[in-house]
């Protein structure tokens, strides 16, 4: 059983004879040969072992039911999964447009505005393959109208935590729940790209039901033998989509700046939570409520206060940023003029350098010039006066001969 209330100590009373004096003389116990003071005192033995091993075995207990409860949940996830392949090959199969959608999904080749109207199983394969796919080119995804459940509301959640091209998703007029907006509120805590998301009717905090204190108050009021008068349905909204949606506004997404939650029973706890959270989101510019969803008067007052809080700091920021990019560009214009200017006096300066060694180069070629021109008339009038004084000697020489011949 999975209850450890029916946990309890061994029965000495189911025992006989010989299995009684055998737990006693286990134990060191000597038996007293009287079966009933035996049976007492191994059942007291038995009494304080139990409380001693309860504690532990019935932690062990819960640790195995546990496992066996994570098993089987695998088991059937795993089951689910596999259903779910099968009918998404199917699917798109079927399906020429969502086959070809998702080929370009893989190739990063899609339009960037992808509109689907098709079966929910289709439009969840695609939105599995775009996970997979790591795609920047689709920039807006419209599936409006396509009687989505949460099973592909989770599926997209987890498309928005990945994706980091989508800039708008349309998702109204689906059967989206509490479980969706939490998936996608969870998407958005990793998402700085994502604009603008509009999930307009659909019922995010979840369907009527029959309360618990309506169906015990019918049952009181009954008399007794006669028939029962139906119960009425109560709207007991589950806000743990809200919750999660404008704790990421408040505490993290600073990309989002249009939200679509028109009829989608938001209520006024939900009111309250979002009005909050404006309190502190600074991105956000449009939000777009129904009266209908019962948020007070004063949260839509102060949602509509925080929202031309942030579209005034925003066209702020754009005129700064514009101020900003005009300085940035004047700054840029001087220092391409300081830099003109730089190269221009260093090419001036480059050429009167040039200038000057050009001179100095053509004054030290006329210097060596004339230099060289000297020293070869120098040479030619000492070649000259070599062979003045070589023509002397052999004049002298020849007139000494012709002496001495006389």
């Amino acid at each position: 059983m999975d209850d450890d209330g029916d946990m309890k100590p061994p029965q000495a009373s189911e025992l006989t004879g010989k299995q009684l004096q055998e737990e006693l003389v286990s134990r060191g116990l000597k038996p007293s040969g009287f079966p009933e003071d035996d049976m007492k005192t191994l059942q007291k033995i038995f009494n304080a072992e139990f409380e001693a091993e309860k504690e532990t075995k019935m932690a062990e207990r819960r640790e195995a039911l546990k496992k066996r409860r994570a098993e089987e949940e695998a088991l059937k996830m795993q089951r689910i999964l596999e259903k779910q392949k099968r009918e998404e090959e199917e699917a798109v199969a079927q399906s020429p447009l969502v086959t070809l959608f998702i080929e370009q999904l893989k190739s990063n080749t899609t339009a960037p505005d992808v509109v689907l109207r098709e079966k929910p199983t289709a439009i969840r394969a695609f939105v599995k393959a775009a996970i997979a796919s790591n795609n920047t080119s689709m920039r807006c995804l419209d599936v409006i109208g396509c009687g989505l459940g949460d099973d592909v509301g989770v599926e997209i959640g987890a498309l928005i935590r990945v994706n980091k091209g989508l800039k708008k998703l349309d998702l109204d007029q689906n059967a989206f729940g509490p479980k969706t907006l939490a998936a996608i509120s969870l998407g958005l805590q990793s998402n700085a790209t994502l604009q603008t998301l509009s999930i307009e009717h659909n019922r995010l905090t979840g369907e009527a039901q029959y309360s618990p204190a309506a169906v015990a108050a019918a049952a009181d009021e009954a008399e007794p033998g006669a028939t029962k008068a139906p119960v009425k349905e109560e709207y007991l909204p589950d806000l743990t989509g809200i919750a999660a949606l404008t704790t990421t506004l408040k505490e993290i997404n600073r990309s989002l700046s249009s939200l679509n939650l028109f009829q989608t029973g938001v209520t006024d706890t939900g009111g309250h939570l979002l009005a909050d959270a404006l309190m502190e989101n600074t991105s956000l510019t449009s939000v777009l409520l129904s009266s209908n969803d019962g948020i007070s008067p004063v949260d839509f007052v102060s949602i509509s206060s925080a929202l031309d809080r942030n579209i005034s700091e925003n066209e702020r920021r754009v005129i700064d940023g514009k101020a900003e990019r005009a300085q940035a560009r004047r700054e840029q214009v001087r220092k391409e003029m300081e830099e003109t200017a730089k190269s221009a006096n260093e090419a001036e300066e480059r050429w009167i350098q040039n200038e000057k060694d050009q001179r100095k180069r053509v004054r030290d070629d006329a210097e060596f010039e004339t230099y060289r021109k000297a020293r070869l008339a120098a040479l030619e009038r000492e070649n000259q006066e070599k062979l003045r004084k070589e023509r002397l000697k052999a004049e002298a020489e020849e007139a000494a001969k012709k002496a001495k011949k006389k």
